[in-house]
């Protein structure tokens, strides 16, 4: 993730690729911005949203570290504790 090197991509997570935006106002946009982790760590948030029949061409990393294959799984698991626990209050 180094500054000014590449402009944002868009990254599409039903078939794991990852494309360049037509739009030309995502070209001013820094990749770095986001980083390359931002997938990731979103799904590791809301495992919900990961679409499924996912194809397994794009590995996610964290912070350059594969992420686990369970991990989505835990995080779900974790969310639903948490939404059932607010519930309770």
């Amino acid at each position: 993730d180094t500054l000014n090197e590449e402009s944002v991509k868009l990254y599409c997570a039903k078939c794991g690729n990852i494309y360049n935006s037509r739009l030309s106002r995502h070209e001013h946009v820094d990749g770095a911005f986001f980083g390359t982790t931002f997938p990731s760590l979103f799904f590791l948030t809301f495992p919900e949203l990961m679409p499924q029949g996912k194809k397994n061409r794009y590995i996610p990393k964290v912070f350059g570290f594969k992420v686990h294959k369970d991990a989505y799984a835990r995080s779900l698991e974790a969310r639903k504790k948490l939404t059932s626990y607010e519930k309770k209050r």
